[in-house]
């Protein structure tokens, strides 16, 4: 019914299996394994407008001056503070706390990470003909979530 496997062939497999060395064909730095990935040094085109540089370096590049890294530092903040408002919101013995302070923080949160999206997309984008595709590609697919979305809801 089946055919034997020779010892020899298992052998030599186990053996180069189980060691440490390198294999010829394995990759050796990350621009092998990604030869063409994007990286964020720079904008996707190269940013002309020096208030754009200035936001960009401001946003992406936290070591770039203590304001950027003031800035980074911010923004760290308010994902931790909005992470502990979200859960300390389910917990029972804060329930006694107005629902009013808790959609007010909810929504100052909102509005400062909107702020920060806005700023980060006005670096980014290169032209304004860049950020209207961006845009249309942006509310295309997010139409396309809330459809599926409703569709689950209504189920």
């Amino acid at each position: 019914m089946s055919q034997s496997i020779p010892l020899a062939r298992v052998s030599s497999v186990a053996v180069r299996f189980l060691t440490e060395e390198t294999q010829p064909h394995s990759p050796q730095n990350i621009e092998d394994i990604f030869p063409n990935s994007a990286t964020f040094e720079h904008g996707p085109d190269p940013i002309k407008s020096p208030k754009k540089h200035a936001i960009f370096e401001l946003l992406e590049r936290p070591t770039s001056s203590s304001s950027a890294f003031l800035v980074h530092f911010a923004s760290t903040s308010l994902i931790i503070f909005s992470a502990i408002v979200t859960i300390l919101e389910t917990v029972p013995s804060f329930h006694s706390i107005s629902p009013r302070v808790w959609f007010g923080l909810e929504t100052s949160l909102v509005l400062l990470f909107t702020v920060e999206y806005c700023a980060r997309l006005f670096a980014w984008s290169s032209s304004w003909i860049t950020l209207a595709k961006w845009i249309f590609c942006t509310l295309h697919d997010s139409l396309i979530s809330m459809v599926c979305f409703l569709m689950c809801e209504a189920r």
